[in-house]
């Protein structure tokens, strides 16, 4: 199974300054500084010993094809394990534009875009303005490890228990995808995972989960859904 791993560096985190704009209504006009997390994700290959940066031991997974829906039923969102989410947007709609001159991966990031849209929990809203609240990119690598890399700003203002998101980046690595011979919608689920965390969802316990940390095989599930309805809320 193709997989990807996400770790949380938050070691890494460095201070900018600002000069981007929040709504005055959630942000404090003195805030002074944002907060960078850089959230790489790893790819490993079926037939490649790529070393695992974690302490804890992998979690068995179920084997599924990429195409396997996993999308929330009204009956499974009672049940459902939420995906936990440590930020949030100030609102449920958020602008995002894709960096990316490719017909093919501009739909790779337009599909992740509609099925996050699908959720009718967020309305991310396409955006020709130099300073979108997510930028999609498409890039490559030089360390093979990395499917993709998220950088996560955020403000200290806190709402509903998380902190306001400031303007993020969510990067897919197209090198990588080719050398692991990941298909579209392998490409697609990975760039859900990333936008995932653009909107402020953590990682899952669920295998089932598109936010689970070692697989990009899964569609957004109902815990997914019922994650980002409780930080929206």
């Amino acid at each position: 199974m193709k997989q990807i791993l996400k770790f949380l560096a938050t070691g890494l985190t460095v201070l900018v300054m600002s000069g981007v704009g929040l709504l005055a209504d959630t942000t404090p006009a003195s805030a002074e500084s944002q907060l960078n997390i850089i959230n790489p994700y790893v790819k490993k290959g079926r037939s490649h010993h790529i070393q695992r940066f974690h302490s804890t031991p992998s979690v068995p997974v179920k084997e599924r094809t990429a195409d396997q829906s996993t999308r929330s039923q009204p009956q499974q969102a009672q049940t459902a394990l939420p995906t936990p989410a440590k930020y949030r947007w100030p609102t449920t709609t958020i602008t995002y534009h894709i960096n990316q001159t490719s017909d093919y991966y501009q739909n790779i990031w337009q599909q992740a875009v509609t099925a996050w849209n699908n959720t009718q929990q967020v309305n991310l809203v396409a955006t020709s303005d130099p300073h979108p609240d997510i930028t999609l990119q498409v890039g490559t690598t030089d360390n093979l490890n990395n499917a993709g890399l998220t950088f996560v700003s955020y403000f200290p203002t806190i709402v509903n228990g998380l902190h306001i998101l400031g303007p993020t980046t969510a990067n897919i690595y197209s090198n990588n995808f080719n050398i692991y011979k990941y298909t579209t919608t392998e490409r697609i689920h990975v760039a859900e995972h990333e936008l995932g965390h653009a909107l402020g969802l953590g990682h899952s316990a669920d295998p089932n989960s598109v936010m689970y940390p070692s697989v990009c095989d899964n569609n957004i599930s109902a815990g997914d859904i019922v994650g980002l309805a409780q930080a929206y809320q």
